[in-house]
């Protein structure tokens, strides 16, 4: 590489910005040279047998299993790691920057506490250099080399910080005899010991090339290593283990999925780049080499590209152990908070939790919580309450904190997971033959199990420890698909326990146990849902979890049986499964002062039901905790600040999941969880660790939290409006009685919420609510962590606010009250409810749910972020919560963003925000595009009601037009929902598709067939007079023309349809701007405008929307009586004489003598287009239909679904949910697997039925002879 000139490298862009270009010089030189010594040796090492059996071991044997003695544990896995991660930072030349110590904590390292006697050591000079292990007993206490010892074993950092002698600082000491420990740079067990004798406070201040020269110069000295007795080449070897012992393969959700090629394309362009930068003298190189990055690279996305980086360990701690205890013990803090040494800095205009809700309640603002109602007259507080007016008062939660000298401190377990090789792990279970869906698991675990996470992968609850109930048994199928569910289906449990549980049983079993046992699954199903069956009330009823149970001596041997029936080539599904036991929520059960007595109390309590020598060591997993509580009536709450600062201890650039929740809705206290990915060096020891504050307590009943009900977003919704999406949603029974189902159900939660936060509230005054440190760690951490031998730091500052209990919940009292008492007042004042009433609520209750639950900070954009696009070409508008947070300190609305006279957005901005889609509209997610649609039909009408003049002019005659072609528009939508059994294909879902009227062109598209247009109608026995062809399109939206029949007809089964419930809000629309006399007039035009675009129509009865005729098929002496559907079909004179595609310039379309519709005439025509421009509903008036692009687009678009698959064969059946099944489906001309598709059952019995009975038949069969 040639050289660059002394300019080049002291260029201040090209080099360091605080070094001369000397020393700058001479730091690239080193990192290059080291780097160049690390690619020379990793390539000429093997990787030693030890640390392979370590890294491939998967089974649980002899020496991985979890012994059932805990005297048995001293040599395991984790001294292996610990020696490992130790060893691998020694090999590297980036120095390691000990964790800083800014409080009186360092005293303990000084041996001052945990340490029984004065520890005396000469003061010795600068340089001195102790290694022998004789040589160090005779200068300390055997307690600080017990400390040493455990430090090494752990891989603790330096116990003070190591420095450049210009930024060597002071360590708080005791007044006499102190020294300073400090383990060296690169960790290689050499100790440092300096002393400052004339303020007997300690210095240590070696830099990196000061610590190079103090081991050059202890090896001149003669002294020896610790590792002295190992050869020096096995110490070199171990600098190849890598940080992570889960394959690049196991599924991490980071993992690059891209090709070799193009790997190996982008890894040349990398290397390519880093050479230029080395020639340049500035790049600052990695830990790790290329040959690393290229078997071990993952990547973050940095302005649209992808950044490759390494799995190194970034942070200051060399373990996982060592982080855990670190964070547990030291309760380290951020630095502004370590500066302050626990002094208030107190603004002028800022507010403390006490003033803040002296302010809101000094406002008007009702005790909501209480029961107080709202003042619905006079002047309102909610602008100033809601959005501070325009300039918001700003809240600082540490002028709340007072100091807190009292402390109790408990650790505890409060989950045990672990992965089983055997049920033989259980000392005897119980099982279920149809446990319940609802007891899989929903929520991760982060932890992997052969390649997948437990809750994305099929599992059962299979039972549970005989002795022992709360000790789950799961068992996950990995090679099962997984669409939406995780559950088995029935056919699936049916197969599951008469082809692979009972017979292992029957081998097992005396007969006189299994005579006890159900012979099959029906029988057993058949069992626990008897009481549901056969003596359901109100109050009797739902399924009976019957468990079976099988004592310990039969254990034995029943896995490996169930194992070897899944050579049964019809059982292939459950090949593969694992075993996974679960027991959680025992943090009240396992707890103690004393973390050591209360690791032998969790093992001693396990080994009663569980046999740890079947535990498979790497997927065993223990949720270990800390609890801190005041001993007076306080609130602790994390500060926001320092849970950044653990989160950066982590280092999070090397891949850490994180989400933080801020303490109702303010921005200095939260709470937080993390999640290494199986790329972070933390990975697989720690999975999991959260910060959370116990006052969740107040509300939370074991995981239902107040306000979560999704039918509170719907309270200030129309009614016919919930009645639209439940229609287009699919769930037609449920149309009838949505104002019971949503708006008076979320009402009463609503309620009930209230009171259930008011009790919790008012009667928890005096209580003292900590916080909780959870850490999901493998169990060789779990044995190794040594959380006794120090008592956990209690001093200021501490990394949480201290606060009275009184002033928290006054404060969280009336942060809620000012936002239960705007919704309440809307409740209160809103007669007729309108989408503009439904945003305002469904606003209210998103912010209620955030800020009275912690709800997760930045994850709903809506609220915290001021603009985002879900899609591509739609942006919507945020409230922007998150940067009012960080100027405020909590919630405020912004003051423009309302009409605060109303109370309700600006008109100008509701087609920018997306609270007009509640929840409760969201749920129906099969049909999501269709309720889409309707939501847009009933929202463009009310837009264009809004914009009436009310003058009786020509504008409004187009408006009123517009509406009608919305009506329209929801008819033709309805339309293709009626006779789907005789569509080859599934309805088109976007709107587009459905901007035409009904005439044999358009449904000829989606219908196959011919269409059954009878001529004998006898509609004389319905009508009184016979009606025309614009009565009979008429008859389809009104809903008072009882007089025109001679019989009632009522429109039972379709008087609340989609397009009809379109029909009436329109009604109700113009009736609120123009009249009822006008509404009246609109209505019963809408027969003889829909004439110009409905040419057929499905023939309706009083019951059905369309009905059913049979017509005679066949030829010869063989006619077989079908049924068909019916439709009413019309000719007009005009349009006879025209060709199919020939422009329709002015035709009498209103002229009922020309038309007709007796005759059973069908008119062939392209259809008409109902809008120009379908975004805004708007179609030019006066344009010429010789020259509409409809038609050249239904063309077109006639062609590309004009193919007709034919079914060859049913491959298989799966079940999504209860009652929707799909059939995998061979289609005639595409013999490869990959072209198989799902249709739904429903479609393929109407299309095949003969192939769906052989299938049915065959797979019946199939099961009677594996139960045989």
């Amino acid at each position: 590489m040639p050289r660059k000139k002394e300019a080049d490298i002291s260029h201040p862009e090209k080099a360091h910005p605080t070094l001369t270009a000397e020393e700058s010089r001479s730091r690239i030189l080193a990192r290059q040279r080291d780097r160049r010594a690390r690619r020379k040796r990793e390539q000429s090492t093997a990787l030693p047998s030890v640390g392979r059996r370590l890294l491939e071991s998967e089974r649980p044997n002899a020496a991985t299993a979890i012994p059932s003695n805990r005297s048995q544990t001293g040599s395991n896995i984790w001294n292996a790691d610990a020696l490992r991660s130790g060893l691998e930072d020694a090999a590297s030349t980036r120095p390691a920057t000990p964790p800083e110590s800014c409080y009186e904590t360092d005293d303990f390292f000084l041996g001052r506490s945990g340490v029984d006697g004065d520890v005396s050591i000469e003061p010795t000079g600068r340089g001195d250099i102790y290694n022998g292990e004789e040589e160090l007993r005779g200068r300390c206490s055997t307690s600080v080399l017990a400390h040493i010892s455990r430090s090494s074993q752990i891989g603790l950092p330096p116990l003070s910080r190591a420095t450049t002698q210009s930024e060597s600082r002071d360590i708080p000491t005791q007044p006499s005899k102190q020294i300073s420990l400090a383990l060296p740079l690169h960790r290689r067990s050499s100790l440092v010991l300096a002393h400052k004798e004339n303020d007997g406070s300690g210095r240590v201040s070696p830099s990196p090339g000061r610590s190079r020269a103090l081991n050059h110069e202890a090896a001149s000295h003669g002294h020896s290593s610790p590792l002295s007795p190992l050869p020096a080449d096995w110490y070199e070897e171990q600098s190849i283990f890598v940080g992570n012992y889960e394959g690049d393969n196991d599924g991490d959700d980071n993992s690059d999925n891209d090709n070799d090629e193009e790997e190996e394309e982008e890894e040349g362009e990398e290397e390519e780049e880093e050479q230029e930068e080395e020639e340049e003298g500035t790049v600052e190189y990695k830990e790790s080499d290329s040959t690393r990055r290229k078997h071990n690279r993952v990547y973050t996305i940095h302005d649209g590209k992808r950044v490759y980086t390494t799995d190194v360990n970034n942070s200051k701690y060399s373990t996982a152990a060592a982080w855990v205890q670190a964070h547990m013990l030291e309760e380290p803090v951020c630095s502004s908070c370590s500066r302050s040494d626990g002094l208030v800095e107190q603004g002028e205009d800022e507010l403390s939790l006490q003033e803040m809700a002296a302010r809101i309640q000094d406002l008007g603002v009702p005790d909501t919580l209480a029961g107080s109602s709202p003042v619905t007259e006079g002047s309102q507080p909610w602008e100033e309450a809601l959005s501070g007016g325009a300039n918001p008062p700003r809240l600082n939660m540490s002028k709340s904190h007072q100091l807190d000298p009292k402390l109790a401190i408990r650790y505890d377990v409060d989950a045990v997971i672990a992965e089983a090789s055997s049920l033989e792990a259980l000392r005897g279970f119980r099982f279920s033959y149809y446990p319940r869906p609802n007891r899989n698991l929903g929520k991760p675990i982060h932890i992997w199990f052969h390649g997948r996470r437990l809750h994305l992968c099929r599992h059962l609850r299979f039972g549970e420890a005989i002795h022992a109930q709360d000790i789950e048994i799961y068992i996950g199928f990995p090679h099962m698909p997984v669409v939406k569910e995780t559950f088995l289906t029935e056919e699936q449990h049916a197969l599951w326990i008469d082809g692979v549980v009972l017979p292992s049983l029957r081998k097992i079993l005396p007969p006189t146990s299994m005579q006890h046992f159900p012979a099959t699954w029906a029988i057993g199903a058949s069992k626990m849902r008897a009481r549901h069956n056969e003596h359901r009330t109100w109050d009797v009823g739902g399924t009976n979890a019957i468990h079976y149970p099988v004592k310990e001596a039969f254990v034995p041997g029943l896995w490996e049986a169930m194992l070897e029936r899944l050579s049964d080539p019809r059982l292939g599904i459950f090949r593969g499964m694992f075993i996974v036991i679960q027991t959680y929520g025992t943090k009240l059960a396992w707890n103690d002062v004393c973390f050591s007595g209360l690791r032998a109390s969790v093992f001693s309590d396990l080994d009663k039901s569980i046999n740890r020598a079947y535990l498979i060591r790497e997927k065993t997993y223990f949720d270990i905790a800390k609890e801190t509580a005041s001993r007076s009536a306080r609130i602790h709450w994390w500060k926001t600040c320092c849970l950044q600062n653990w989160l950066a201890s982590t280092d999070p650039k090397s891949h850490i999941a994180q989400r933080t929740y801020p303490v109702s809705g303010t921005r200095d206290a939260a709470a937080m969880n993390i999640a290494p990915t199986q790329k972070h060096f933390f990975h697989p020891h720690v999975v999991y660790a959260q910060r959370y504050n116990s006052y969740k307590e107040l509300s939370d009943a074991q995981k239902t939290f107040p306000f979560t009900n999704l039918n509170i977003e719907s309270v200030l919704m129309p009614v016919n409006l919930l009645q639209l999406w439940s229609k287009a949603g699919g769930t037609h029974g449920r149309a009838k009685h949505i104002e019971e189902l949503v708006s008076e159900a979320g009402k009463r939660s609503y309620a009930r919420s209230k009171q259930r936060l008011h009790l919790a509230f008012s009667e928890s005054q005096e209580e003292s609510l900590g916080t909780r440190e959870e850490y999901r760690v493998r169990v060789d951490v779990f044995e190794t962590l040594d959380l006794d031998f120090r008592p956990c730091r209690q001093a200021e500052p501490r990394p949480y606010y201290s606060i009275p209990t009184a002033e928290a919940i006054l404060f969280l009292r009336w942060q809620m009250n000012r936002w239960l008492g705007a919704l309440d007042y809307l409740l209160r004042t809103r007669s007729r409810l309108t989408p503009a009433s439904g945003a305002m609520g469904t606003l209210l209750a998103r912010v209620i749910k955030a800020v009275s639950n912690d709800s997760a900070y930045g994850h709903a954009k809506d609220l915290y972020c001021d603009s985002y696009s879900p899609k591509e070409g739609c942006k919507w508008i945020g409230l922007g919560f998150r940067q009012i947070m960080q100027e405020t300190g909590m919630f405020w609305l912004k003051h423009s963003m309302f009409d605060w006279e109303r109370l309700q957005f600006q008109v100008l901005i509701e087609g920018q925000i997306r609270f007009f889609i509640p929840d409760s509209q969201r749920t129906y997610r099969e049909r999501r595009q269709q309720v889409n649609n309707a939501t847009k039909l009933f929202h463009g009408i009310s837009d264009i009601a809004r914009s009436f003049k009310v003058d009786g002019s020509t504008d409004d005659d187009h408006k009123l037009n517009r509406i009608r072609r919305i009506c329209f528009l929801a008819l033709t939508m309805e339309v293709l929902r009626y006779g789907r059994n005789n569509q080859p294909l599934q309805p088109p879902k976007d709107l587009a598709s459905y901007n035409y009227g009904i005439c044999k062109d358009w449904l000829s598209k989606y219908y196959s067939g011919d269409f059954h247009i009878p001529r004998d109608w006898r509609v004389c026995m319905t009508w009184r007079e016979r009606p025309t062809w614009a009565a009979l399109i008429q008859q389809l939206f009104d809903w008072d023309d009882q007089h025109l029949y001679k019989i009632p007809f009522t429109r039972k089964r379709w008087d609340n349809l989609p397009y009809r419930l379109v029909t009436r809000h329109a009604f109700d629309e113009i009736s609120q701007s123009l009249g009822i006399g006008a509404a009246k007039e609109w209505k019963s035009s809408l027969g003889i405008y829909g004439c110009e675009f409905f040419w057929m129509l499905p023939k309706c009865t009083s019951d059905r929307f369309g009905s059913m005729s049979k017509k005679t098929e066949g030829a010869g002496p063989v006619k077989i009586r079908k049924s068909h559907l019916s439709w009413y079909a019309a000719s007009h004179e005009q349009l006879a004489t025209c060709q199919k595609n020939e422009g329709l310039r002015e035709w009498d379309w209103t002229n009922q003598a020309l038309w007709d519709w007796q005759g059973g005439v069908v008119t062939e025509h392209v259809p008409l287009c109902l809008f120009d421009n379908l975004e805004e509903f708007e179609f030019n008036p006066t344009r010429s239909y010789s020259t509409a692009l409809c038609q050249l687009e239904f063309r077109s678009s006639l062609k590309e679904n004009d193919m007709i698959f034919e079914v060859e064969e049913i491959i298989a059946k799966r079940e999504l949910k209860p009652r929707v099944i799909e059939y995998q489906v061979k289609w005639v001309g595409y013999p490869h697997k990959k072209d198989y598709t799902w249709e739904p059952v429903w479609q393929l019995k109407a299309d095949v039925p003969k192939l769906v009975k052989a299938y049915e038949t065959a797979e019946r069969a199939k099961l009677r002879n594996l139960q045989n």
